[in-house]
């Protein structure tokens, strides 16, 4: 039987002569994120938000406590903006005076290490990073980071810079220095920033944010696979690995799935740089040797003929030499050339006149972009000086309002406000939370001690609601969308927002942290900006 599948590449780009921005919207209570954990042998895992203090001030409850890790996504997900409140809450700060015109994921903020944010909230500068319940806390005081800044109005001649930064902490308030030798020791620079006041070593109160994720381009210069592997902890975003049944090295008895050669490249960075240009010999035990993937399971699951792979299994004799082929090398080690992986990639990046901002769709390990490929396109078409992934996987979406030019000309936008614009990201935000709503309820597990905690939390004892519309940090925050909708009449198939070619569309209905674009609206606008 065939079957056919699509993806969607989408781009924007910020231009600052035409008074458009960029701003970030952090879900609160999440600043500091429960990170994702990886060990590279069980699925990822997180500490249930339901657990964490900051994320159940928001619900003002006090946090459970004797809940175990999670590998449930939608429990993960708990308590997170949808994308309808981040932009439902853009609007209401910034609808009098901008224009609303898309929006794109930045999914590893608070999730990922290397991805942090300096910005301004209620309580003075955060930096918004992955601070709870992870083994291997972001080395902030380490680190420099190649950040985005956006500087507030008129600071810079330019808005927007990629610089080096280190963020450092002092009587609990956190700032930035600039790290950045190249920028420092421009002349014109220095003399900027002394006409402007501004300190290199305390930056924080003269910018709006400043950015960091994984930096692929930097000062024109595309960098290696090599030089930037290290920041990729989830390693399947970079290396194709052959999914396969594991078992306990004792007993014999299943141990579930695994990912061949994970543990290897997850716990050894050289081994992740080696693993991009030759193969590598990876261990069939792993995890303090408990659990292992036999030879002849692996050969078995390769040359599978109902699982299409692009491996090769080579004669014992015969070392691999290209990409995707791989032997047995002892009793107890494979020798494997992995191939580089395709995944949906989202990226911002500088080029002349403003920002770039990429969404790369796809089915993750099917079909897709890969890192290199993204370099490529960042670099060689849209000519970016500085890029940076900001997340990977089911988190990357794009969604944009499309101009209407005729004859080069903006006139409008095929939505014709901000209101037209809410209205539509509710109707996309309704349709996600219905299916996330279903899928949910399937992957839930059988035991109900995680679920009657919820119930008791709630104050009715009962386990009678299941799925993520029952979780207590979800139901205010659902109910308001639910709200929202049935208040003007929006449904998650509302024709007013049929899609449009250019949007990679969301598979996930809640985002801890987004960017959002806008147009400063100018003079006489014609067309009043609201918010609902």
């Amino acid at each position: 039987m065939s079957e056919g599948k699509t993806f969607r590449t989408g781009f924007v780009r910020i231009s600052l002569a035409e008074h458009e921005d960029v701003f970030l919207s952090v879900t609160p209570g999440f600043e500091l994120g429960p990170g994702i954990q990886r060990d590279g042998i069980s699925d990822p895992r997180m500490h249930d938000p339901h657990t964490v203090q900051p994320c159940m001030r928001t619900i003002h409850k006090q946090p459970l406590v004797g809940l175990p890790q999670t590998t449930n996504p939608f429990v993960q997900r708990a308590g997170t903006w949808t994308l309808f409140h981040h932009a439902q809450e853009f609007l209401k700060k910034h609808g009098e005076k901008y224009r609303m015109i898309g929006m794109q994921s930045c999914g590893d903020l608070t999730m990922n290490l290397w991805h942090v944010a300096l910005v301004h909230l209620d309580a003075g500068l955060v930096l918004c990073r992955v601070g709870i319940g992870t083994k291997d806390l972001e080395a902030v005081a380490k680190r420099r980071y190649h950040c985005l800044v956006k500087w507030k109005e008129g600071k810079r001649p330019r808005r927007y810079e990629f610089i080096e930064l280190q963020f450092n902490e002092v009587a609990g308030r956190y700032t930035a220095s600039i790290s950045d030798m190249d920028f420092l020791d421009g002349e014109e620079n220095r003399n900027r920033l002394a006409a402007a006041k501004i300190d290199s070593d305390d930056i924080g109160d003269h910018i709006e944010f400043a950015l960091a994720g994984k930096p692929i381009i930097a000062k024109g210069q595309e960098l290696e696979l090599s030089c930037i592997v290290d920041r990729f902890d989830d390693v399947r975003h970079i290396f194709n690995l052959p999914r396969v049944e594991a078992q306990m090295v004792a007993s014999g008895r299943p141990a579930g799935a695994v990912n061949f050669g994970e543990y290897t490249l997850y716990k050894d960075v050289n081994a992740r740089r080696a693993a991009l240009n030759c193969p590598i010999r990876v261990e069939c035990q792993c995890g303090d040797k408990n659990v292992e993937v036999p030879w002849n399971v692996l050969k078995t699951e390769l040359e599978s003929p109902d699982k299409p792979s692009v491996f090769h299994v080579l004669e014992p004799w015969r070392s691999p030499t290209r990409r995707g082929e791989v032997r047995k090398y002892s009793d107890n080690e494979v020798e494997i050339f992995y191939p580089h992986n395709v995944y949906p990639f989202g990226v911002i990046g500088g080029s002349p006149g403003g920002l770039v901002c990429l969404a790369s769709g796809g089915m993750s390990g099917r079909v897709g972009n890969t890192l290199e490929g993204i370099i490529r396109i960042m670099h060689d078409f849209f000519g970016c000086r500085d890029a940076m992934v900001l997340d990977e996987g089911f988190d990357t979406f794009h969604i944009v309002n499309p101009e209407r030019r005729p004859k080069g000309k903006l006139v409008g936008y095929e939505y014709s406000d901000n209101d037209a614009m809410l209205r539509g990201i509710a109707a996309i935000t309704k349709g996600l939370v219905e299916r996330d709503q279903k899928d949910s309820g399937d992957v839930e597990d059988k035991d109900d001690s995680r679920y009657a905690a919820y119930a008791q939390l709630r104050g009715d004892g009962r386990v009678t609601e299941r799925g993520m519309k029952s979780y207590p940090l979800n139901r205010s925050l659902l109910a308001s969308l639910d709200d929202y909708c049935s208040r003007n009449k929006v449904s998650a198939d509302d024709p007013e927002y049929p899609g449009n070619p250019r949007d990679v569309l969301p598979y996930r209905s809640q985002m801890r942290a987004v960017l959002i674009f806008a147009r400063k609206i100018q003079g006489t606008d014609a067309q009043r900006q609201t918010s609902a």
